[in-house]
């Protein structure tokens, strides 16, 4: 029902925004408490890209059925071009006939013809996708571009470079106004669709190490970015159908056309505005989205991850916690070791090895009060099997308190706290880490207390 209801909020959400035009007398959609005087220009959003420089190459191996051409250098053999081109080819076909993604856009007569053009060399970076122009004719913001592709000799890894480089040239043809880590995301989501590999596991755990931060912040390294397709991945095995709609909903649920005077790419509503609307029927709306995939990434990789998402059983894919508590320790306070950022989350565990049959436990949330917060305890059995959570509402004004019955044979209990920043949601921002807070941890006949050890 709820997989349902999404996808019929979404599909509203389509008609009211796709295609439409912010109103050009206020850039960026979003105005001071006056009402009147708009955010200056390049506060915020992706800054206008620079018409790409091509590489050079030897010459061009030109597909006859799909619109790509592969431009090797003299690094690459003829066997790896044609190899080159076979997975240019067959993810094309897949992304635009199968997973519903536009065609590149064409750029002219750049490379000899309009067709996409993937420059391969043992000297270039892996994947990468460089926009060759923005389009003048479109009545909202995408792009023309260029991939460059380094080969591997590893077959599989290959295609998933290609597929990747061609996957994002179609999203910044559908819409070039994303961050760079939404295009990262979503390219790598849409390859392992293709390839029907597994995802890239070490593009994961750096995601995973910094919990803290924004998942589709500005300042997402590589590495982490493409590691953010886990949380398309989350909303893909949780939320989506099979075609795909809730992800074709935020690759351009909404559009606007930056004129040729601004420095950034007018992008309001964003990605993340597209997803409050989507979600807007779940329980606790988009807030109660966020704390969900806080807690599915919490156990990803181990018997609690009842998606299965990696495949493999690896706990080192799960969120660290920054603190784990045995239950003969409480009363104690548990603070927060980095601030956190809008969307970031963290976890405390607390060992129940030792809790006494019956045992009873209270926990007090303090937030900074600037923040919005969203608190979930998880128990979890020997087996992974995990209860119900016992969730928080939005916490505005910084503090909270829970009182619950531990229950035999759960072994540990997964505290995720989830900061909301303002609620306003801007992936296009620098990251503000603002939010800092404490548990105190007290079992029922014990409660803690200001001088609560830490």
């Amino acid at each position: 029902m709820l997989r349902a209801a999404t996808v019929s909020a979404l599909t509203l959400a389509l008609a009211l925004t796709s295609g439409a035009r912010i109103a050009h007398s206020q850039p960026l959609g979003r105005v001071v408490d006056t009402g009147e005087v708009p955010w200056p220009d390049g506060a915020y959003g992706v800054p206008v890209p620079l018409d790409g420089v091509r590489p050079s190459s030897t010459g061009a191996l030109r597909s006859w059925r799909a619109p790509v051409s592969v431009h090797p250098d003299g690094t690459v053999d003829a066997a790896t071009t044609r190899a080159a081109l076979e997975h240019s080819e067959r993810c094309l076909d897949a992304l635009e006939f199968t997973h519903g993604l536009p065609a590149p856009q064409p750029d002219g007569l750049h490379g000899g013809d309009p067709s996409l053009d993937v420059y391969v060399s043992m000297t270039g970076p892996e994947s990468e996708a460089v926009v060759d122009a923005l389009s003048v004719t479109e009545r909202f913001d995408r792009a023309s571009v260029f991939v460059r592709v380094r080969p591997s000799a590893d077959r599989g890894v290959f295609q998933r470079r290609v597929c990747e480089a061609v996957a994002r040239a179609m999203v910044l043809g559908a819409k070039a106004d994303h961050t760079p880590a939404f295009v990262d995301a979503m390219a790598a989501t849409f390859a392992r669709f293709v390839t029907g590999e597994g995802p890239d596991l070490d593009a994961w755990r750096a995601l995973q190490a910094h919990p803290e931060r924004a998942f589709w912040g500005r300042d997402r390294t590589a590495l982490e970015a493409r590691g953010s397709s886990l949380v398309l991945d989350l909303i893909e095995a949780r939320w989506d159908d099979a075609k795909h709609k809730v992800l074709h909903a935020l690759l351009w649920g909404a559009s606007d056309h930056t004129p040729w005077r601004a420095v950034t790419l007018w992008n309001e509503p964003d990605v993340l505005d597209v997803a409050m609307r989507a979600f807007r029927d779940e329980p606790e709306r988009f807030e109660g989205v966020l704390l969900e995939m806080s807690s599915m990434r919490a156990v990803v990789g181990t018997a609690s991850d009842s998606f299965d998402l990696a495949g493999v059983r690896d706990p080192s894919l799960a969120v660290r916690p920054i603190r784990t508590v045995r239950y003969a320790e409480l009363p104690r306070r548990v603070t927060s070791e980095a601030m956190l950022d809008g969307t970031g989350f963290v976890t405390v565990d607390v060992d129940l090895a030792d809790a006494p049959p019956g045992a009873t436990m209270a926990l007090w949330f303090h937030g900074a009060p600037w923040q919005r917060w969203m608190v979930r305890v998880m128990r979890v059995g020997a087996d992974g099997h995990l209860a119900r959570g016992l969730d928080s509402p939005v916490i505005d004004r910084g503090e909270w308190s829970l009182q619950m019955d531990v229950l035999d044979g759960y072994t540990k209990l997964t505290i995720v706290v989830l900061d909301l920043g303002d609620m306003t949601y801007e992936p296009d921002q620098p990251d503000r880490p603002a939010g800092f807070f404490a548990l105190s941890l007290g079992r029922g006949d014990t409660p803690p207390s200001p001088t609560t050890p830490r």
